[in-house]
């Protein structure tokens, strides 16, 4: 097993043939929000703080299923994301919001 951290929540991993990419976050080095935080030092710094280790392209190469475990932006940033990409969803709900976005291969984990 190849576990790799992208940013955040965001990690790939390879096991046996099969890689899943989990809670994809693409968005761009410090474009976003700005976080409410206690260190006085970092107020105003946006997000993500971290620029990502690879372009968004080799860092989709190769991925069989991308996993979210919710819906928000620093989890799910749909803009860098191929329509065709496999997602496999928390739930129905958030698998009905993701097709709604225009992702065609979309399922919801089943516990």
């Amino acid at each position: 097993m190849i576990i790799q951290q992208i940013r955040n929540a965001t990690v790939k991993i390879r096991y046996s043939n099969i890689t899943f990419l989990i809670d994809p976050w693409f968005q761009n080095q410090g474009i976003g929000f700005s976080a409410k935080t206690v260190k006085p030092e970092m107020q105003g710094i946006k997000c993500p703080i971290n620029a990502l280790p690879d372009t968004s392209e080799s860092i989709l190469k190769d991925v069989d299923y991308c996993l979210v475990m919710h819906l928000h932006f620093d989890h799910f940033c749909l803009d860098y994301l191929p329509k065709d990409l496999r997602i496999i969803a928390q739930d129905q709900e958030d698998a009905g919001k993701i097709s709604q976005m225009g992702f065609q291969n979309v399922s919801a984990f089943e516990s």
